[in-house]
């Protein structure tokens, strides 16, 4: 059957495609495929095209600027603020959805960019909503042609075609992509980091970093008050409104004396001076700012000033010779992101002052004592980092070996060589093999520089690599291989034959975004080395795995498809998170899903239910279902049973079956059930087989308590190993009791000759 659009909407009903000349763009459930039917001849004609009208594209921004910069220095600054503000930084969680969010902080991030570079003035001229539009308007126009512009490079550019295309994404990543983790978790990875430093700060700031970071909570919080008072407040009128509406339709104003005793009456009507006296308890401030930060002993008015910047104080952004006014130039905003105007503070991005304040404090510490800074702050943050890595995972495989910060000793031209790795992991056949690297990624890398992402990808990524694989090296090539840990206790592995597995794991505590997430672009580019592929996660994307996986199996399950994920160069994301939400609901599993003629393929949306989930958990929202792997609820214990077994190879047979696709996985589930019911009317042993590409499977209901089930087993498996072909062969034993729970024991057979 070709594949057409309407062969598309037989195998998918949720289904619809969209043709743009060449390029053709398809949707199937929450997957988004790219494809072009042009040939390279017509390829490079629309680059020819592209490459003479380039110039234009400049042009367009900086008219587009410079119109904008007329337009702001006719109205009050701060009014501009609010109304852009609001529009993109506030709205009602209950309602938030990736996918229909139009909100865009980028813009209102611009905004303050380019207000702050011109000196505050006395303003004449009243905001319209006509302006508001048209200030609005332009800001997205301009990214919108930046966007263009930055797309368009490739066709002057002499580099590779995948340096342009790690270029453009992490442009593209630095204009519009905000927030690395949920603000609670943001807010206690804050905490951590700087705790232990508090005697600096009180010593060179009168202030712990403690304080700090409440006052921060507490700004966020004072806006958010604000914001709703001002709902309530028009939600108050409204409904004022809507009852003296029905208050005329009743009664005929003519029957009163006086206007004032129409007025009167209804104000007398109980209903109204309820709501009216609530109006005026919240009216108290009514003359003041939305965005209005007023100090407090929480909110010390030195803290304020340190974080304030001033108008005018931002002209660098605006004169910048190259590309004036360009939301891609340096601003003052990341590093003082509220406003301090005439002994009054403004906050008209709580999201900025949030996620830079690690920076901020960072800088602040630089500032007053660099060497405290590359010596204690940046050991005790990697200190910080390791300890939390071994933490989630730890968490997510209870029970397992857990050792950190070991040496062990090599031979390099006959020298004798110390080496390091900051965590391993020793569960039922498998290895990981963990390092941290705690490093920042400089602005220069996140706006596209490929020499500044090279060395930043070198010390984030490839050092880790180079470590774990060190290590992986001389666990394979040594008879017994023993590390010490930091006291120099020995630690032996013994019986290495056993470990069937060994996993890299590199944690960053900064989030590379899709530089981690497609590690076949830097591969590509020589910026990571070796042949096999390791796992680059963020540290707080750790820690919602760690949340959200249900037992090991899982994990191991996940991480090898995760790693997989490298291989294909079609699937683009620039979330961990996405990753993760796909496999739970569709397995992260690419062969045979109907997709592998696109050229791109981008899951979209798939991470609403966990931003709900986390703002339920935080008690932003009513309700909020935890994300799960989606499988029969039945079929995840019986993966749990023979977890429980701790049995070698527990974590080979849960992997395995989890591999199943979900049809697979209820008939076994409807089989089991079936077997159950029949308990008390059928009292002899039943099995069930599968055969797959690789392996056989048997599910074996041993009624009878047969005395050789054993040889019973190994005799049927070596059969269907030679009938099939197969390498391995698996035998599930279950037992059911008379209350109708089970035991489980399983038996694996490999292949020999």
């Amino acid at each position: 059957m070709g594949n057409t659009d309407e062969t598309r909407k037989q195998e998918f009903p949720d289904y619809e495609s969209y043709s743009y000349g060449p390029i053709k763009l398809e949707r199937i459930g929450r997957n988004i495929m790219i494809s072009s039917n042009w040939q390279p001849e017509q390829f490079e004609q629309h680059i020819q095209r592209i490459k003479k009208i380039r110039p234009r594209f400049k042009n367009e921004i900086d008219q587009k600027v410079r119109k904008i910069s007329t337009l702001i220095q006719k109205f009050d600054p701060l009014s501009l603020l609010a109304t852009i503000s609001t529009i993109n930084c506030f709205g009602d969680p209950e309602e938030y959805r990736e996918t229909t969010h139009k909100g865009a902080e980028c813009y209102v991030e611009y905004a303050q960019s380019l207000l702050l570079s011109y000196k505050y003035k006395e303003y004449t001229e009243m905001l319209t909503k006509d302006i508001i539009e048209q200030f609005n308007n332009l800001i997205a126009e301009i990214f919108n042609a930046v966007l263009w512009y930055f797309a368009s490079e490739s066709t002057v550019s002499d580099s590779r075609p995948i340096e342009k295309e790690l270029r453009y994404m992490s442009i593209l990543r630095y204009l519009f992509i905000r927030g690395n983790s949920y603000v609670e978790q943001h807010i206690d990875m804050m905490i951590s980091i700087f705790k232990e430093h508090d005697s600096f700060f009180k010593q060179h700031y009168g202030i712990t970093s403690g304080e700090i970071i409440a006052s921060v909570q507490c700004i966020a919080k004072q806006l958010n008050e604000n914001m709703q008072q001002q709902s309530m407040i028009m939600q108050l009128l409204h409904e004022l409104h809507e009852l003296y509406k029905e208050f005329a339709d009743k009664e005929n104003i003519e029957k009163y004396a006086s206007f004032d005793e129409y007025r009167q009456k209804y104000l007398s009507l109980p209903v109204v001076q309820k709501k009216k006296k609530k109006l005026d308890e919240l009216s108290i401030n009514i003359g003041r700012s939305s965005f209005e930060i007023i100090p407090s002993t929480k909110i010390p008015i030195e803290l304020l000033k340190l974080l304030s910047s001033q108008f005018g104080c931002n002209k660098d952004f605006i004169e910048f010779p190259k590309s004036p006014g360009w939301p891609t130039n340096n601003t003052v905003i990341y590093d003082r992101p509220l406003i301090e105007h005439e002994n009054k503070f403004y906050c008209f991005t709580p999201q900025i002052l949030i996620r830079n304040i690690v920076n901020i404090l960072e800088k602040w510490i630089k500032l007053k004592d660099i060497n405290y800074f590359e010596g204690i702050y940046q050991k005790k943050r990697a200190k910080y980092l390791e300890n939390k890595m071994m933490e989630y995972l730890s968490n997510i495989l209870p029970g397992a070996k857990v050792y950190r910060n070991l040496y062990y000793y090599t031979y390099e031209n006959g020298k004798k060589k110390r080496n390091e790795t900051d965590g391993l992991i020793l569960f039922d056949e498998n290895i990981i093999l963990a390092e941290g690297k705690a490093g920042g990624v400089p602005i220069s890398a996140r706006r596209g520089s490929i020499d500044s992402m090279r060395k930043n990808i070198k010390a984030l990524i490839d050092d880790a690599y180079e470590q774990a694989s060190r290590t992986k090296q001389y666990i394979m090539k040594t008879k017994e291989p023993v590390f010490e840990d930091e006291k120099g206790v020995e630690i032996l592995i013994k019986d290495k034959e056993k470990y069937k597995n060994i996993y890299l794991i590199n944690v960053t505590l900064q989030n590379l975004g899709q530089i981690a997430t497609q590690l076949h672009l830097l591969k590509k580019l020589d910026f990571i080395k070796g042949k096999e592929w390791l796992w680059s996660v963020f540290i707080n994307d750790l820690r919602i795995i760690s949340e959200l996986i249900e037992f090991p199996s899982v994990f191991l399950h996940f991480l090898t498809r995760r790693i997989k994920t490298n291989e294909y160069a079609q699937f683009r994301t620039i979330d961990e998170l996405d990753l993760l939400m796909y496999y739970f609901k569709k397995g992260l599993y690419f062969g045979g899903n109907g997709l592998k003629d696109a050229k791109i393929q981008i899951p979209y949306g798939y991470t609403e239910e966990l931003d709900r989930y986390y703002d339920f958990v935080a008690g932003r929202v009513s309700s909020g279902e935890k994300p799960q792997l989606d499988s029969p609820p039945e079929y995840k214990e019986l993966v749990k049973k023979i977890e429980a077994t701790h049995k070698l190879g527990f974590t080979l047979i849960g992997t395995t079956l989890l591999s199943l696709d979900r049809k697979v996985q209820q008939k076994v589930v409807d089989w089991l059930n079936s077997q159950r019911n029949q308990l008390n009317k059928d009292v002899t042993d039943h099995n069930f087989t599968m055969v797959f590409d690789d392996f056989g499977l048997t599910f074996y209901i041993n009624k009878l308590k047969t005395s050789d089930l054993s040889t019973k087993l190994d005799d049927y498996a070596k059969s269907k190993i030679r009938k099939t072909k197969c390498n391995k062969w698996i035998c599930i034993v279950v037992e059911y009791r008379k209350n109708g729970d089970y035991n489980v024991n399983f038996h694996v057979y490999n292949r020999t000759g």
